[in-house]
């Protein structure tokens, strides 16, 4: 057998995907496309979440990448399997199947996420690489096929962040890459996609950020004022004094304060005791 990549305009095998699974696969051409637009880190992993009919992955070998993918089909798998032989006896694709927020590849050196993934567990999954609890340490990039719902919700912005969106904002750069018709995917997509890229820029460290998060899930638990929020956590002294230097008003919505606030703000609850 060859050693040589798959060449990305193979036809992808396979049925046509059930909902159930909320199966979207990219065309060959659109999947070119995506690759075309993300740098591939020399020696790096690439992992890609629910390979599907394999067309990205055929994109990612093409383009020089050691690719591990976690595809929860095993029909899938098996097709997969049969498709990418050659790489897979090369070393240049790994596959295993089962759940991604529960089989966590463990790369070597960096990896980088390359993935259209099961658009219901984008919030987790994000969420679960950039605290390092989906591999032996944070991947360096990610870049993903999501509603562009979503997309928006990780990018926040003014006004309007969320538990993500300050993640992604604390760690580096979040950006949308592209916008997607619906029919660049198999089924059509029933709602507007993107290709939205994140790239690790900050130097904030991942114990910071999962004491970040953790004060994250108990503020954004319910609609109330940061001064309601953080009752019981910090003194009302030292909110007053946190809101001034941070700039943000202790009466406003935790959706209202700027990412780079709520560091030294988990940092003043930590020294309380109040955060594990």
């Amino acid at each position: 057998m060859s050693n040589s990549p798959i060449p990305a305009s193979a036809p992808g095998p396979g049925p046509v995907p059930g909902p159930s699974l909320q199966q979207h696969d990219l065309r060959p051409r659109v999947a070119s496309a995506v690759v075309g637009r993300i740098r591939i880190i020399p020696g790096a992993t690439v992992v890609e979440i629910g390979s599907g009919r394999g067309n990205l992955t055929a994109a990612l070998l093409a383009a020089g990448a050691i690719v591990h993918a976690i595809e929860l089909d095993a029909d899938r798998c098996r097709l997969l399997s049969e498709r990418f032989a050659d790489a897979m006896l090369g070393g240049q694709f790994i596959l295993e199947q089962g759940d991604a927020l529960r089989r966590h590849p463990q790369p070597d050196g960096p990896w980088q996420v390359v993935a259209n993934p099961p658009f219901q567990h984008t919030a987790a999954l994000v969420r679960g690489w950039l605290l390092g609890q989906l591999g032996p340490r944070p991947p360096l990039s990610l870049d993903l096929i999501l509603q562009r719902e979503a997309a928006g919700k990780l990018g926040g912005g003014r006004q309007a962040e969320t538990r993500s969106s300050i993640l992604t904002r604390l760690a580096g750069e979040p950006r949308l890459v592209q916008p997607l018709d619906r029919s660049d995917t198999i089924p059509a997509s029933r709602v507007d996609l993107v290709q939205w890229s994140f790239r690790r820029t900050n130097h904030v460290a991942v114990a910071d950020l999962v004491m970040v998060d953790r004060l994250l899930e108990r503020v954004f638990a319910g609609t109330h004022t940061m001064q309601d929020a953080l009752r019981g956590l910090a003194t009302a002294v030292q909110i007053r004094r946190q809101a001034k230097e941070q700039g943000w008003d202790p009466q406003a919505h935790p959706r209202t304060l700027p990412p780079e606030a709520w560091l030294p703000l988990a940092r003043l609850v930590k020294m309380c005791g109040k955060l594990p």
